[in-house]
């Protein structure tokens, strides 16, 4: 199989001249006879199962969710990590500096990371578990390389940059741009 004849744009990358060619491609798509439109996870997950679109991006842990209580509607999507890269998303909890009960929201934070306590809520909401300690209580769809990236997969795996000041401002209006076609 060759390679696609489109430039493969590395996630993780704070260059506007990427940034730009970037744009430039997604505003030719638009302009394509087969293109549909941009929506963000949930429903392009949705319209994927019912065969509107044959491609989206999707969050991991929606289609893990459906996989487990909709398999029928998802046994003919295959989820992959792009040639180029994905984004690696983090939640986090953090205690505001003036915070009214900051030892009450430490009590919250260690019981959310109890691993028993953390397998529960990712074995509720079918996304994955930042606790190590977790892992041997999570359902077997939450160990699986859908959730939980194989090493090669890793190392296709970045943060996104932090943006400030020219580069912000550059980002955001190419983004509106494109947003508005």
């Amino acid at each position: 199989m060759g390679r696609s004849k489109h430039h493969v744009y590395t996630f993780g990358c704070d260059k506007i001249s990427e940034w730009k060619a970037a744009a430039k491609l997604i505003l030719q798509t638009g302009h394509r006879p087969n293109f549909t439109g941009f929506i963000d996870g949930t429903p392009a997950l949705h319209e994927i199962e019912k065969g509107i679109i044959a491609v989206g991006m999707v969050f991991n842990g929606d289609l893990a969710y459906d996989i487990e209580n909709s398999p029928k509607a998802t046994r003919y999507i295959k989820y992959i990590i792009p040639e180029g890269g994905g984004e690696i998303w983090v939640d986090n909890m953090a205690i505001p500096a003036h915070a009214p009960h900051p030892n009450l929201a430490y009590k919250f934070i260690n019981f959310i990371l109890n691993a028993k306590i953390g397998a529960e809520l990712s074995n509720w909401n079918v996304y994955a578990s930042p606790n190590a300690a977790s892992r041997p209580y999570l359902a077997k769809i939450l160990r699986s390389p859908l959730v939980e990236p194989t090493a090669a997969e890793w190392k296709r795996l970045y943060y996104m940059p932090a943006l400030k000041g020219r580069k912000l401002k550059a980002f955001r209006a190419m983004w509106g741009d494109v947003r508005e076609q």
